[in-house]
């Protein structure tokens, strides 16, 4: 008898755990309906820049969520919204919000996107003299083992606030051609591009006579060629005259064409127009450099470099090119050449509905 008592009492303890167990999963399952609710009214809040409502909607809905990615989530937008709020001390507390995501938890935003944010939000603190967050900005612009993600947006945050600190860092990140460094190196020239100081030109310049990536290469001359300097024009054009890879090569004539000060520029200008008439080149790096030679404040030149290369080229599709180079210059003597070009009547019809087609849909011949 006793034996089955102490039977019932057990089971009876069993069920009222259950139900205890039971009614703790509808009420946190009630909690996290009620914070992911919270979470979409934000997120409208955030779209519509009420970056204030948005901070405290995440907020409360991160004090009743019971699941630690929705938690995670909160956190990570909650600082966001006080990061747009850009206030001194909402910074503070985005900052001190982000340090307390659980990166382990890969359900919630990426830790990448968490350090980066974070490297945002101490770049802007260091900014206001925040002697903390400029230590902080420092070590994660420095420190190898930090994410990519994280380094870059530190880069940006230490080149804004201190050039001179920032400069020994981005130019050994530059110089370092190791294999685990490539990604970080490429993020390194672009951040170099939106940033002239003359160390970092130099550097880049340096680059043109010692770097052996072709892909990389490419990269420093694209950068190089937001710079309308001669010096520049003479390195690039020398580059292209002893490099071997059409990457590069194409880089080399995009870089030059960006700029119509180069362009116009008599060397400059012979060099294009040497390549367009070279028919031992690629196809297509003629075709770039005709492209540059249209932009050139040139037009009669380029109007007499067009004409003898319809008079002596053999290849179809650079004959094609040049047609439709020739219907994009605005000049009088252009419209007489497409003109003659369509009314003549040795010509190959198939050429002359060239002639045509490019003249029409540039608005030549009426």
């Amino acid at each position: 008898m006793i034996r089955m008592l102490n039977t019932v009492a057990g089971a009876m303890g069993l069920l009222l755990i259950l139900l205890i167990l039971l009614s703790f999963i509808g009420s946190a399952a009630a909690a996290d309906r009620e914070a992911e609710k919270k979470i979409q009214e934000a997120r409208e809040a955030l779209n519509q820049a009420e970056y204030a409502k948005a901070a405290l909607l995440f907020e409360a809905s991160r004090k009743v969520a019971t699941q630690q990615k929705l938690v995670n989530s909160a956190l990570y937008w909650e600082a966001f919204s006080r990061y747009r709020l850009n206030k001194t001390e909402e910074l503070k507390i985005a900052a001190e919000l982000l340090s307390r995501i659980n990166e382990n938890n890969t359900e919630s935003e990426s830790a990448a996107e968490t350090a980066a944010l974070a490297s945002r939000i101490y770049g802007e603190l260091a900014q206001r003299g925040e002697i903390a967050a400029t230590r902080e900005i420092h070590e994660r612009a420095s420190a190898e083992e930090m994410r990519l993600d994280t380094r870059v947006a530190a880069l940006q945050a230490l080149l804004r606030m201190d050039p001179e600190r920032a400069m020994p860092i981005l130019k050994k990140i530059i110089r370092d051609d190791s294999p685990k460094n490539h990604e970080l190196r490429n993020h390194a020239v672009m951040i170099a591009c939106h940033q002239y100081h003359g160390e970092l030109h130099s550097l880049l310049l340096e680059l043109l006579d010692t770097e052996t990536d072709p892909d990389f290469l490419a990269e420093v001359v694209m950068c190089l060629g937001r710079d309308s300097n001669p010096e520049v024009s003479n390195s690039l054009m020398a580059l292209y005259h002893r490099n071997i890879d059409p990457q590069v090569n194409q880089a080399v004539i995009l870089s030059i064409a960006h700029s119509t000060d180069q362009t116009g520029d008599d060397k400059v200008f012979d060099f294009l127009s040497s390549i367009a008439r070279d028919q031992t080149a690629d196809i297509e790096l003629r075709q770039y450099a005709l492209m540059a030679l249209t932009r050139a404040d040139q037009s009669e030149l380029v109007l007499d470099l067009l004409l003898d290369m319809l008079g002596s080229e053999t290849d179809p599709d650079v004959l094609e090119f040049s047609v439709m180079s020739l219907a994009h210059l605005d000049n009088a003597k252009a419209d007489q050449a497409l003109q003659a070009l369509i009314n003549n009547k040795e010509l190959d019809e198939e050429f002359k509905a060239q002639a045509l087609f490019a003249a029409s849909i540039n608005g030549r011949i009426p």
